[in-house]
């Protein structure tokens, strides 16, 4: 959506990249949003929130007008066929889980096929900056966590212009950090289950750091399977397609490593997917393994990292789902530069899509290598998680601090 957006309005395209930078820089004063008395922040967080949200939605989709987009075609799709009383799967294909197309479909009561989807998107992004207040049990903490999360692009940059749904799924991570750290095992294991069956795939992989830290992992596991199990079981005794995600052989679409040759990966073929399992599974192995050592920031971060590095299917807006966690990462930093390192890969998070639109129409510099500068920094940041994550393992973290847990 947000491609054929930009290039039906090459204005707004301009002025998104002004708003960008201005987001980037505003992730820096993070530190002293997080120090405000309690009236103040709250006044100052409620308002920038609005803005940049509510604000930013009424300007693109009322003001402006209606984007163009296949985008807003697959999320009318979901939830209009679910008032319609379709099924996903079987009536309709869906790469989503079950409950998706359900968390979709009340919008669609009251608003048009564009704006429905966005509204709900906006609405998780909320919820996941209200609970980021409550996942470490320190104020002081949690409130610079939702300050970070709050400033930068990502999260509202990739919800409101783009409409990209991953602030459901990072609003479910955060909710299983709130649960783990009250103990409540029960609860995480159905949370967990519901989430996975709410979002994508992807969610998986990234849940199950949270899960393999609780004390009793096998209960917690055999349970969030057990409920995600029962969401799926009827669909697939019908015959439906549940694994539509699987990308087809040879398929690239995103900023990992292949988006720098993606002619290597059509050439070395199950070679390259080989590769790039090799690298997730040994993530998901040293997890399943050290995670309890690590802690759960540094486990979810390197399964992300190696996700956004070695995935064929790696878009940039997947960034959104981590979110939090690289919040987290960042308000345990005892250094400001990785506040600056963290904000400019937020911009560089959505700058990536007037990269590879935009030089095309206004010609001001090779595509490519604009393209490729950002990659480069994209990559090297996804690099500096793998890394610093494999580091906790020996008390060797490159940027030392206390880290929220």
């Amino acid at each position: 959506m947000g491609a054929m957006y930009f290039e039906s309005h090459p204005i707004v395209g301009i002025l998104s990249v002004l708003v960008m930078l201005a987001g980037t820089f505003m992730v820096l004063l993070a530190p002293r949003l997080s120090r405000l008395p309690t009236g103040s922040y709250r006044r100052l967080a409620l308002s920038y929130f609005l803005i940049t949200r509510v604000g930013l939605f009424l300007a693109i989709f009322v003001i402006i007008g209606h984007p163009a987009g296949c985008d807003k075609h697959y999320w009318s799709l979901h939830g209009t066929s679910a008032l319609d009383g379709l099924l996903p799967y079987i009536d309709y294909p869906s790469e989503y889980g079950p409950l998706f197309c359900y968390l979709l479909a009340p919008a669609f009561l009251w608003l048009n096929d564009i704006l429905a989807p966005v509204v709900v998107f906006i609405f998780f992004d909320f919820l996941t900056f209200l609970f980021l207040h409550r996942v470490t049990g320190d104020w002081d903490a949690d409130r610079r966590i939702a300050s970070i999360y709050l400033l930068t692009p990502i999260s509202w940059f990739v919800v409101v212009r783009y409409g990209q749904d991953e602030s459901i799924a990072a609003f479910f991570l955060v909710l299983l950090m709130v649960l783990a750290r009250r103990g409540r095992d029960s609860s995480v294991s159905v949370a967990a289950g519901i989430g996975a069956a709410a979002t994508k795939v992807l969610f998986i992989p990234l849940a199950l750091p949270i899960l393999l830290a609780r004390p009793r992992r096998f209960r917690v596991l055999l349970i969030a399977g057990a409920v995600l199990g029962a969401f799926y079981l009827p669909f697939a005794i019908r015959g439906g397609n549940i694994i539509e995600w699987l990308p087809p052989g040879g398929y690239h679409g995103g900023i990992s490593l292949w988006a720098f040759s993606p002619s290597v990966l059509v050439d070395l073929g199950w070679r390259a997917t080989l590769g790039s399992a090799l690298l997730i599974i040994s993530a998901l192995v040293l997890v399943t393994v050290k995670g309890r050592t690590m802690g759960v920031v540094n486990s979810v971060l390197l399964v992300f990292s190696a996700l956004m590095l070695a995935s064929p299917k790696a878009w940039p807006w997947y960034a959104l789902l981590a979110l939090p966690l690289l919040s987290m990462r960042v308000a345990g930093s005892a250094h400001q530069r990785e506040i600056a390192f963290f904000s400019v890969y937020g911009f560089c998070i959505v700058f990536y899509f007037f990269a590879v639109t935009a030089t095309k129409e206004f010609n001001f510099l090779p595509s490519p290598a604009l393209r490729y500068m950002t990659l480069g920094y994209l990559a090297a940041y996804h690099l500096f998680l793998f890394v610093t994550s494999i580091r906790s393992l020996a008390g060797g973290r490159l940027v030392p601090g206390k880290e929220p847990r």
